[in-house]
Formats: C-alpha cells, structure tokens, sequence
C-alpha cells in the first residue's frame, strides 16, 4: 500500500476479509504484518488457510475482495510509473 495509507484501516480491511471468507479456516489463525518498507510502498505479509481443494477459489476471490476493499476505503496500492518528458 502507499505511505499514505492508514496501516489499522489496512489491517482491519485484512482482517475482517480473512475472519469472513467461507473457504478460509479459522485454525491455524491467519497471519498479518507489516513485513517491508520499500521504495514506494508499504508491503504486508498476509497467509490464510484453507482446504487444499478451495486453494485457488480462495486466492482468486480473496485478491478481488482485497482490490475492492482498498478501492472502497481509498487505499491506494502503488504501481511504477514514469514521467516522459519530451523537450524541443
């Protein structure tokens, strides 16, 4: 997420899409946490269990669920970008 992100509300987001999600177990709990400060963002480790068989349906939808989450609450989740600039 960016710098600028509020590092609870993420969390909470995390939190609340782990302790809901129908395909996630509850035991072993999930992980969270804040895991790196790099150049232009802040990243989080996030792991969550399930069934072996629910494995790809749960990383699909959680991914969307996280997307949409962050897009709701503006967190915004920083990508590169470059600035051309052409002179005469």
């Amino acid at each position: 997420v960016s710098y600028d992100s509020d590092i609870k509300k993420v969390k909470d987001i995390l939190t609340y899409i782990a302790n809901n999600h129908p395909l996630v177990l509850n035991e072993p709990k999930f992980i969270l946490g804040l895991s790196e400060f790099a150049s232009s963002s802040i990243n989080f480790s996030y792991k969550l269990w399930c069934k072996k068989e629910d494995y790809y349906n749960v990383f699909y939808d959680v991914n969307e669920k996280i997307k949409y989450e962050f897009d709701k609450y503006n967190i915004e989740i920083p990508y590169d970008k470059l600035d051309v600039n052409i002179n005469k």
